[in-house]
């Protein structure tokens, strides 16, 4: 009987070994992907909205030059918020959590919101990231 149990001693932790080893290294390459993938996503993001601020700053840049100080106050102001939000703006990842980026987007669609309506004309778009040649409708 003992030279029974010896044979197939090895053979009945056979399964549980694999399980193990392939949940290992299943839970590794997961990690990996995972991490890939979310890198990737990160990246098309960060491009989508650092091309949402692009089109904010380039329209208050606009603005500025177009000399709106004397003619139109309340949007010369309006697009200085939106610039001095958009600079304010961590070009990289913040060190902590305690810079509120989602806020400071917010704030910044909200100051360019009420840039459109104090220029009183609806040539300036808003941004829609689906219709990549909204600038050359541009029209003060």
């Amino acid at each position: 009987m003992d030279d029974d149990a010896d044979v197939f001693g090895p053979l009945l932790g056979l399964e549980e070994a694999f399980t193990s080893k392939g949940r290992k290294v299943g839970y590794e390459d997961g990690r990996v992907s995972g991490s890939q993938d979310a890198r990737a996503f990160g990246v098309g993001k960060g491009y989508d909205v650092g091309e949402e601020i692009g089109f904010y700053l380039g329209v208050a840049l606009m603005c500025r030059r177009l000399g709106l100080s004397a003619q139109k106050p309340k949007a010369a102001a309006a697009a200085n918020a939106v610039l001095a939000i958009a600079e304010a703006l961590p070009v990289r990842a913040p060190p902590s959590r305690q810079c509120d980026v989602v806020g400071q987007l917010e704030s910044l669609r909200a100051k360019f919101k009420l840039l459109r309506s104090l220029l009183a004309t609806h040539s300036i778009p808003e941004f829609d990231a689906r219709r990549k040649f909204a600038a050359k409708h541009l029209t003060f």
